[in-house]
């Protein structure tokens, strides 16, 4: 009967044993999990923000479209204002 105690005994410390071991799992996989949500977090912050300087590029291609359109329309007037200038500084020295 003594032997049946001491099986008893080392069941209930294998018992506890494996309840610790068990613990400590679900301790890890815990810790696992709060770093994948940190990891899925920082992942969708770092999505957010590379559509934001998409869209930031985007408006500086239009201004710099827009520019661009402003800049040849300034060439093409001063294109033409030296075109009559040259035109009615030939007309005036023909007068003299």
């Amino acid at each position: 009967m003594a032997e049946g105690g001491v099986k008893v005994e080392q069941g209930v410390d294998m018992t506890n044993d494996a309840a610790s071991s068990l613990n400590e799992i679900i301790d890890s996989v815990n810790t696992m999990v709060e770093k994948i949500q940190a990891i899925a977090a920082t992942a969708e912050e770092q999505s957010m923000t590379t559509a934001e300087v998409a869209q930031n590029t985007e408006v500086a291609s239009t201004v710099s479209r827009q520019i661009e359109s402003g800049i040849s329309n300034v060439v093409a007037l001063s294109t033409t204002v030296t075109q009559d200038t040259e035109a009615k500084s030939k007309e005036l020295l023909a007068m003299v």
